[in-house]
């Protein structure tokens, strides 16, 4: 065989091994206190944890409620977690978009701001007033904007907070008057972060639709220059509707494979038995947790929480496995030989890491988003709340 057959018969390995690279993403693991427990024994502290509050009343921060869908306890969720562990915090708005805009809740909003600044320097990404194009949320876009922008307004008093703007990512309500997303955009340099939901779409063959909707947000954002996070998602009907078999390959891959394509920041993962919680009970939302399955937990270690140790192994595993018919020993010392050389090259031409930061939307907090995610131990806010 000619070397430079030989050289070629490498270049193919070469290429399909490159084809499906181990890529990092940062993880989030809600939604609430028991779940995030149970995920946290098994695979040890995430890189953000997930709890919810209404703006009507603020509680399960600093104490613990249970509207039938768990726990929600944001100070019960971080104890114990080391102090790089950020809050991912949903933030309801519905049914006080009026009082915000009125003034009637600045006592509230004084605290959520007070609690999110005594996290410091844990980082705290707010998602406020989530899923706004939810038809079940009824947020109509102009009193939503309102309302986004006083939470938002106060919001940048805190250093370490984070505003995330967040998109149900199915068939927007038709209260967008064909604008798409673009009809709740609460405007520029109130938006920190831009999020999506991915449930059925990442099966891709759902009668509520794929993906689309979910890359149109990302667009959106990317034309303002503003960073993407997977602000929830879980694969719906886990176990149910979906074989516990296929579930990687259906939901999983294609999930992983989105948050690559669109440089997605933080993955937030529901981990939970949807089926024993009363809210969700008898939908179909299935069991998505990980810490139960093994060959699922293996899945979720290997590709998305360890992949960089396991990148060089997995890249060898995949030139063997891609390797053309007749390709031995002369190529395997052309790939020994080339490889380290290619490396070289590449990180040659690789910008240093302050050129690669992705660009932010200007922001009062913008000198935050260049430092990792970085959340001290809580502490209770002490302003006193309005009743609602």
């Amino acid at each position: 065989m000619s070397s430079s057959r030989s050289w070629r018969r490498c270049c193919a390995a070469l290429v399909a091994a490159l084809a499906s690279p181990a890529v990092g993403v940062r993880v989030a693991i809600g939604q609430d206190l028991w779940s995030i427990r149970n995920y946290t024994a098994r695979f040890g502290a995430p890189d953000a944890v997930m709890s919810y509050a209404s703006i009507g009343n603020l509680s399960g921060l600093w104490s613990p409620t249970d509207y039938g869908s768990g726990v929600e306890y944001a100070d019960g969720a971080l104890a114990g977690l080391p102090a790089h562990t950020a809050l991912q915090l949903g933030l309801e708005l519905k049914g006080h978009e009026a009082a915000l805009s009125r003034g009637d809740l600045d006592a509230n909003v004084d605290a959520l701001v007070a609690y999110v600044a005594a996290l410091a320097p844990r980082h705290v990404l707010v998602r406020i007033g989530y899923e706004f194009d939810m038809p079940g949320n009824l947020y109509v876009p102009e009193a939503y904007k309102s309302a986004y922008r006083v939470v938002a307004e106060a919001l940048a008093d805190a250093p370490n907070a984070f505003r995330v703007w967040h998109s149900w990512s199915f068939a927007p309500w038709e209260a967008d008057g064909g604008r798409g997303v673009g009809a709740w955009y609460p405007g520029d340099g109130l938006v920190d972060y831009c999020g999506v939901s991915v449930f059925q779409q990442a099966y891709g063959d759902s009668e509520l639709g794929d993906l689309t909707y979910a890359h149109a947000m990302a667009d959106f954002c990317d034309e303002k220059r503003i960073p993407l996070i997977i602000a929830e998602s879980t694969p719906f009907g886990a176990g149910v509707v979906e074989p516990y078999g296929t579930l990687w390959a259906r939901w999983f891959e294609p999930t992983l494979r989105f948050a690559i394509a669109r440089r997605v920041v933080l993955w937030s993962y529901i981990d939970c038995d949807w089926d024993s919680q009363p809210m969700w009970r008898g939908m179909g939302w299935g069991d998505s947790r990980l810490e139960v399955r093994d060959a699922l937990a293996a899945k979720w270690e290997y590709d998305v929480l360890d992949p960089y140790p396991n990148a060089t192994r997995a890249f060898f595993s995949r030139v063997s496995a891609a390797r053309p018919p007749g390709l031995g020993r002369r190529e395997a010392v052309y790939l020994a030989c080339y490889l380290p050389v290619l490396g070289l090259f590449i990180a040659f031409l690789m910008p240093a890491p302050e050129e690669r930061t992705r660009p932010r939307a200007a922001s009062s907090i913008d000198e935050g988003h260049r430092r990792p995610f970085v959340l001290a131990s809580p502490e209770a806010a002490t302003v006193k709340l309005s009743d609602s």
